[in-house]
This record gives C-alpha cells, sequence and structure tokens, in this order.
C-alpha cells in the first residue's frame, strides 16, 4: 500500500476526530503538521473518516510543506486502516479507535484527548515513551474547578474553548520529545 513512500518512515496523522467534538481547531492541526514536516524527515498520511475528506482537505489547505503529506492512500475500512498503521512508524492522533487499533499493532502512539475525554479511562498502555498523550487538564488544571461525568458532558457539548487552550505550544514539545524518542 505505501510501496511508492518507502523511501521515508511514514506517520499516521488523525487530522480529524470521529466527532467535531473531538476535533482539534484545524489551525492547530496544521501547525503540528509544518512542525512535523519542518523538522523530521518523514511523510505524513492524513487520516480520516470517509464523510470527512473535504473538511481534511480544508487542513491540508493550511499546511506549508505539502510535498511530505499523502492525500492519495486512504483507508475506506478499518481492515484497511489496520494494513496501512501495520507499514507505518508511528500515529498521532485525537483519543479514539484508532489509537487502540495502533496500540494493538504494537506501534508508538501520540494521543491529544478532547477536553471533555477522561484520560483516565482510556489511557491504556501509557508508559510517557512508546504511548504519550496530553490533556488540557494535566496542562492547566486550574480550568477546571471539577472534572466530574455532569461536568465532562456540559464541556462536551461545546469544547471549542477549551479546545483553544490547548495550543501548539503546549503540545508541540511533547510532541517533539515522543518523535525524538520514536522515529
Amino acid at each position: 500500500m505505501l510501496g511508492k513512500y518507502a523511501d521515508k518512515k511514514v506517520i499516521v496523522l488523525g487530522v480529524l476526530g470521529s466527532t467535531p467534538q473531538k476535533s482539534m481547531p484545524y489551525e492547530y492541526v496544521a501547525n503540528m503538521v509544518d512542525f512535523i514536516s519542518s523538522n523530521y524527515n518523514v511523510y505524513i498520511l492524513f487520516n480520516y473518516a470517509p464523510h470527512q475528506k473535504e473538511e481534511a482537505l480544508k487542513i491540508y489547505e493550511m499546511c506549508k510543506n505539502k510535498s511530505n503529506i499523502i492525500l492519495d492512500i486512504y483507508a475506506k475500512n478499518i481492515r484497511d486502516f489496520i494494513k496501512l498503521m501495520n507499514q507505518s512508524a508511528l500515529l498521532v492522533s485525537n483519543e479514539g479507535g484508532t489509537v487502540h487499533i495502533a496500540k494493538a499493532l504494537n506501534k508508538p502512539t501520540f494521543t491529544i484527548f478532547s477536553p471533555y475525554v477522561n484520560k483516565d479511562h482510556w489511557a491504556s498502555f501509557e508508559d510517557g515513551k512508546l504511548h504519550h498523550s496530553v490533556h488540557l487538564l494535566e496542562m492547566r488544571p486550574n480550568l477546571f474547578d471539577s472534572f466530574t461525568f455532569e461536568e465532562r458532558k456540559k464541556i462536551e457539548k461545546n469544547p471549542d474553548e477549551l479546545y483553544k487552550q490547548l495550543t501548539p505550544e503546549m503540545i508541540l514539545p511533547e510532541l517533539d520529545k515522543f518523535l525524538k524518542n520514536n522515529l
């Protein structure tokens, strides 16, 4: 599947979450892509659901180093995603099914949690090296008075403001450490 991209390692990047509430601001995703492509000699394979292609292309248009982005290979279903992930070096993505698949394949994962998701419930096999993640609650604990189920449900209805608080300046140093350890 990735044959013509065999000259460099491939990073699978989940550019959109499974729902809008799990999706980072597009400019933040483009900023991550630009950081990776400027600092690492890799290809970045955009991963998204079939109905999200138009939105993924909006992020692609914001990116500077388009020659490092793979758009012509796409996983149409879970089986195709498993094949692509198995041939790739690692995954950078919002928390979701792709992260669990990558972990099952023993691929390094860097997970960005939505502000309303309880990381303690989903951060399996986290060791800070092979599997690393970030959550706004860890970076800015003062933003949360409480993190109860009810409070998370309230945040889930409109997570945009809190998602904007988890800036690239907070994510990129953690991502850089992860990439240095795993590429």
